[in-house]
């Protein structure tokens, strides 16, 4: 029954590795997303800030072509013959200046985005700098995890099959089928003369046969071979 109850810590011990093991690229990946999350928000505030820019750019072209039309227009002032030409061109000079007012205004707000978008963009590259360091130590200390646990993993199953040789094949096929079907618990420990796989009480004697004998006692409701751990 030591035999068992060897291989089932053993057997339950390696079930943890491999759970850590195949844990071990889900950890890298969401370390990864994270990175990449930080990385496109930080390309995201370039992109709006070149598009800022390029509206800055748009808005002083058309502010020259204003300024290059108003010192045209007012040319014009020196050359018109009547009254009625000479206010039509005075209502186009106010409406040229007045255009050039706007522009000059929103160049103004679009200048303070610039600058808030700059505080932005050095803020989001920090942290996707930041994100990155964390990714690349991740990556590194879970490789050398896995390879820890490669090792080990392959430690204990040449001890299992070295354990294997040395228990009954008949026992060792009921142990694999209950194993199988009680998801790699095919032992129950007894506690308190309580099955700890199914939590029932076990009857005076099937205890006093598993406590004072060899024999393989099997739970009458869950059907674990039970052992009381020495």
């Amino acid at each position: 029954m030591k035999l068992l109850v060897n291989l089932q810590d053993l057997d339950l011990k390696m079930l943890d590795l491999e759970k850590l093991k195949n844990n071990i690229p889900k950890e890298i990946e969401q370390n990864r997303e994270n990175f990449k999350s930080a990385e496109d928000e930080f390309k995201n505030e370039e992109s709006e800030l070149k598009e800022i820019q390029k509206t800055i750019r748009l808005k002083e072209g058309t502010l020259n072509d204003e300024t290059e039309h108003l010192k045209k227009t007012q040319v014009k002032l020196n050359e018109v013959k009547t009254n009625k030409e000479y206010s039509a061109i005075l209502k186009e000079i106010d409406s040229i200046k007045e255009r050039k007012d706007q522009l000059e205004e929103g160049i103004i707000v679009l200048l303070d985005k610039v600058e808030i978008a700059k505080e932005k963009i050095e803020k989001s590259r920090g942290k996707a700098s930041q994100e990155k360091k964390i990714w690349e130590d991740v990556v590194k200390t879970k490789e050398n995890e896995l390879k820890s646990l490669e090792e080990e993993i392959k430690k204990n199953q040449l001890e299992r099959e070295d354990l294997v040789k040395k228990v009954d094949p008949k026992l060792l096929q009921r142990y694999q089928k209950l194993s199988k079907h009680h998801d790699k618990v095919a032992l129950a420990e007894v506690k308190n003369k309580s099955c700890q796989g199914c939590f029932i009480t076990i009857s005076p004697q099937n205890f006093n046969l598993l406590t004072s004998s060899e024999n393989i006692i099997s739970c009458p409701n869950c059907q674990r071979i039970l052992y009381v751990r020495e």
